[in-house]
Order: C-alpha cells, then structure tokens, then sequence
C-alpha cells in the first residue's frame, strides 16, 4: 500500500506589469504622443516639452512622483489658467497700479 498523491495546484501565473506611458497627448496642439516627460531627480524637477509646438511645462517632483504626475500637473494648470484667464493680467496690473501709486506719494 502506497501514500495517497499530493494533488498540488500550480502557482498562479505573475500579470506582467506594464510600464507607464511617457509620451502623452498635448494639450495646446492636440499631437498624440508628441509630448515627452524627462525626470531629473538629483534636482528634482520634471519637464514635459512638446515636440511639435514646443510648449513645455517644468514642476519639483519627489521619488515617487511618476511621468504621469507631472502630465496631470501640467493639464491641471492648464484648466486653471482656462477658468480664470484674466485673473493672470489683473494681478500684473494691479501690480503696476501699486508701483505708480508709490511713486506718487514721493
């Protein structure tokens, strides 16, 4: 009489994980994958340029900050200037007013 046979599931198959995209779609001259993320983490500064309309955006990054976090900054800053579009001019202006007035008051 022999042992009865271990009935031993194989181990499940790993998913293979994906790299993160660093090529994106720009969103002033709407080219698919014409915009490129370069980390530099000795500075600490991600860029995102645009090869085709030139358009860059540069943001501090840490260790974790991914390629795709500094894409979503840049188009989160970009529906922020859309909502408030003149609020950029004003505050420049108001500048200038204040500069004036102080000249004035010599």
């Amino acid at each position: 009489m022999g042992r009865r046979r271990s009935k031993r599931k194989p181990p499940p198959k790993r998913k293979a994980i994906e790299p993160l995209d660093i090529q994106f779609t720009c969103p002033f001259c709407n080219s698919e994958k014409s915009c490129e993320v370069i980390m530099d983490h000795g500075r600490k500064i991600g860029q995102i340029t645009c090869n085709i309309c030139q358009e860059d955006f540069t943001t501090t990054i840490n260790a974790l900050t991914e390629a795709l976090d500094v894409y979503n900054e840049w188009i989160d800053e970009c529906d922020k200037a859309n909502e408030n579009p003149n609020q950029v001019e004003r505050s420049a202006l108001s500048r200038t007013r204040d500069e004036s007035d102080s000249d004035d008051d010599d």
